[in-house]
């Protein structure tokens, strides 16, 4: 007679929930790391990381720094603990090599904006489209925050008007 042995099927009645409980634990690993506090504005978290001499620059399994967090969502006080910490403001993700200034640009968030230019963020940085910060704020919908942003940017690098993206586009503004 021969031994019949049963092997889970990775398709079997538990893979369902053994991916949601992985999926659960990836989430909250990102919610207690330096990216997920900074993406929530989390100072208090941000500096006490910090202090545990987190690496300001690592980069999570999206190719982004806790600085690309803040400044997608506009959070200026977790944008200046981050850069004086040593953060980067011209590192770019791993995929699209967006900076932190295309992300701050994208959301419509002003004082970001003007917080990394500050700090000496590259107004002319290309992401992966060839596509400077001015041509991201460009392709955004008309709003008082894009005026202004276009005037940060332009203030920081006329010559920004005229770049063309690999399509051969200029911004239209």
């Amino acid at each position: 007679m021969s031994e019949h042995r049963h092997t889970p099927d990775a398709h079997g009645p538990h893979s369902h929930s053994q991916t949601r409980y992985a999926q659960h634990l990836d989430e909250l690993d990102f919610e207690r790391s330096l990216h997920g506090c900074a993406s929530r504005g989390d100072l208090a978290s941000v500096a006490r990381l910090l202090s545990r001499r987190r690496d300001v620059n690592a980069k999570d399994s999206n190719g982004l720094t806790a600085l690309h967090y803040a400044a997608r969502t506009g959070s200026v006080d977790v944008i200046d603990a981050l850069i004086l910490a040593g953060a980067s403001v011209n590192n770019t993700s791993s995929e699209l090599d967006s900076t932190p200034l295309h992300k701050a640009c994208a959301g419509g968030h002003v004082g970001a904006t003007k917080l990394l230019l500050k700090y000496r963020a590259d107004p002319l940085a290309r992401d992966h489209d060839g596509r400077t910060p001015l041509h991201v704020v460009a392709s955004g919908p008309n709003s008082v925050s894009r005026t202004e942003l276009v005037d940060l940017l332009m203030t920081a690098a006329p010559e920004a008007f005229n770049a063309r993206d690999k399509n051969g586009s200029a911004p239209s503004l």
